[in-house]
């Protein structure tokens, strides 16, 4: 036991045993189903933004950086914007989208994004285009999306069953239904979310444990400074939610890791703050005003009542964070999103009850979920109203559930195992519902027809198959939940 209260990695004897079994890899198995049934079920640009992501990867691939601040450039007519005759309208399935066809170069925005992601999907789109033609670049940037989404969803997993005996459970209870929807498409958000949970596994293993020799430290240390970068410079907004991380698991701290390693560690995050706030100098996140209703000089007061009014709409914002799928067209029923908040609230307060949960970490989870997205929105109010959604949050929000889950949920396994089916079931359906949503229309989640679906056959049935499994899964964990009757931690958890 290391003297942060953290067990050792296991020995290969013993590390099968402590890493879960069978519940866990079901676990785990659910989330890439997820977010591979939303994969073939969702038609070409239906993802936010997405014909302007793709766009943008074509142009950083050949030009290297994207502009100083958002233009429109020319670009392969394969990035027309073809899903506005479907986007804002459930009852539309995507039978409207145009064939595939090459053309003349269209016009299309240009985002002055961090360029990292971009040239990851953009060699997507190169290869697809040399295997096939540039009538499916925007599928090779897809593909290449969801391999660097899913890599680092695996590198998380594949580290984290060596310490905690319930991780595909934490890993099933962090990804939101909107989550699984991002990794699937081409959307920054997604990346920067895979980038948040990186550099907060990183980190807050690091911050927990004590190294025992010098070598050990600085593998650490690089580890928390490559990911750092990486989530610096995943989108403009990343490097304040990397702050409100790194005060979180400072705050769960008790001090048992020597002071001095300590400081080092907060060194190790600084290459992301240097490359964050460089790009906000050069590149900064300025973009056209499009708001008729502008107000030219705002004062104290203009901005007091947009507080009051982004404050109206954060329950949408929450929503938005379980899961609106598409443009905004595709929401998770109201009911299951309140099972998800109450459960979690549900969730913290037990924690809280039984364990030795700081106030301090709670209170930066609540400023960072609440408080700073509601900022952020009043600043840029005059910009476009109600501009923010609420993926924009995940980044924070999701990285900090999973250092809770981390730290403290080992003390309430069997109730972090009954939580994650909710989530589970809460993510199947909205995997259906995206199916029915495009192959046939829906209104009120029951889908205009039940014949002749909108997408491709292939892809219709085997994203049924990815919801069937998903069914097969939730069922087995459901039974060996309620077989469970173990109340003691595994050996590996962190101790709080």
């Amino acid at each position: 036991m290391g003297s942060a209260g953290v067990e050792t990695p296991q020995s290969p004897t013993n590390r099968g045993r402590s890493s879960g079994g069978w519940p866990e890899w079901i676990a785990f198995a659910i989330v890439i189903l997820g977010v591979v049934g939303f994969a073939l079920s969702t038609p070409r640009f239906a993802a936010p933004d997405e014909s302007a992501h793709q766009a943008t990867a074509w142009y950083v691939t050949e030009f290297g950086l994207p502009p100083s601040s958002e233009e429109s450039s020319n670009v392969p007519s394969t990035f027309g914007n073809v899903a506005s005759c479907f986007s804002f309208d459930g009852r539309q399935d995507a039978s409207c989208l145009p064939p595939r066809q090459l053309g003349f170069p269209v016009e299309e925005r240009i985002l002055n994004y961090p360029p990292v992601y971009y040239w990851g999907v953009g060699t997507g789109q190169q290869l697809s285009a040399a295997v096939s033609s540039d009538l499916y670049l925007d599928v090779g940037g897809r593909i290449a999306s969801l391999v660097l989404n899913l890599g680092a969803f695996f590198l998380i997993a594949m580290s984290a069953r060596r310490y905690y005996g319930q991780w595909g459970t934490y890993l099933l209870l962090v990804i939101t239904p909107m989550a699984a929807f991002l990794w699937a498409a081409v959307n920054p958000s997604g990346w920067e979310l895979s980038a948040g949970l990186l550099f907060a596994y990183f980190f807050a293993n690091g911050w927990w444990r004590s190294e025992s020799t010098q070598r050990r430290l600085w593998l650490s240390m690089f580890g928390i400074s490559i990911t750092s970068i990486i989530f610096a410079l995943s989108r403009h907004s990343a490097i304040v939610w990397m702050a409100g991380l790194v005060i979180a698991v400072a705050a769960t701290s008790r001090f048992k890791t020597p002071r001095v390693q300590q400081w080092k560690l907060l060194a190790a995050t600084l290459p992301g703050f240097l490359a964050g706030i460089l790009w906000q100098l050069n590149f900064p996140a300025r973009h056209p005003i499009n708001n008729p209703d502008r107000i030219e000089s705002p004062g104290p007061l203009d901005f007091a009542h947009y507080f009051l009014q982004v404050e109206e709409v954060l329950p949408d914002r929450l929503r938005q964070m379980v899961g609106v799928l598409g443009a905004l067209d595709t929401p998770v029923p109201q009911f299951m999103f309140f099972l998800v908040v109450i459960g979690w609230a549900a969730f913290i307060g037990f924690l809280f009850a039984r364990t030795r949960v700081p106030v301090l970490f709670l209170v930066v989870g609540f400023l960072g979920t609440f408080l700073v997205p509601t900022v952020l929105e009043m600043i840029r109010w005059n910009d476009w109203p109600y501009w923010y959604q609420g993926r924009i949050t995940l980044p924070f929000t999701l990285p900090f559930l999973l250092v809770l889950l981390m730290k403290y949920a080992h003390r309430a396994r069997r109730a972090a195992a009954a939580l994650s089916l909710v989530m589970g079931f809460v993510l199947t359906f909205m995997v259906w519902q995206n199916l029915m949503r495009y192959s046939f229309g829906i209104w009120d989640y029951i889908p205009e027809r039940w014949s002749d679906p909108a997408i491709s056959t292939q892809a219709f049935w085997l994203t049924y198959l990815c919801i069937a499994l998903m069914l097969v899964g939730l069922i087995w964990r459901t039974v060996l939940v309620v077989r469970d009757k173990g109340t003691t931690a595994r050996p590996s958890e962190v101790e709080a």
